[in-house]
C-alpha cells in the first residue's frame, strides 16, 4: 500500500463540526428541493420510531430477564407437600 495515495472518501465534509449531518441536495437532477427535504424528514422520523421500538423492546427484555432471575421464596407447606407426593409415588 502506497501511503501517499489519496482516500476516494471525501472527508472534508467531517472535519468541521456536524460534519455528519447531510447535505440538502435533490437525489435526482430536476427534483425540486422540497421533496429533498420531504424525504428528509421522513427518513429522520423512521430513525427516531426505530430508536423508540428499540428502547421498549430493550425494555422488555430487561423486565423479562430480572423476572426470570428472581428467587422464589417457598413455604415450608410446599416442601411437606413434595415429600408426601414423592413418598406416594415411591410405594
Amino acid at each position: 500500500m502506497v501511503k501517499s495515495q489519496k482516500s476516494a472518501v471525501d472527508t472534508s465534509a467531517l472535519q468541521h463540526e456536524g460534519g455528519a449531518k447531510v447535505e440538502l441536495r435533490p437525489r435526482n437532477p430536476g427534483e425540486a428541493l422540497k421533496v429533498a427535504k420531504t424525504v428528509l424528514r421522513r427518513r429522520e422520523q423512521n430513525l427516531e420510531e426505530k430508536a423508540e421500538r428499540a428502547k421498549k423492546i430493550r425494555r422488555l427484555k430487561r423486565r423479562e430477564d430480572r423476572d426470570c432471575h428472581k428467587q422464589v421464596i417457598k413455604s415450608a407447606q410446599h416442601f411437606v407437600k413434595r415429600a408426601r407426593l414423592r413418598s406416594v409415588d415411591n410405594k
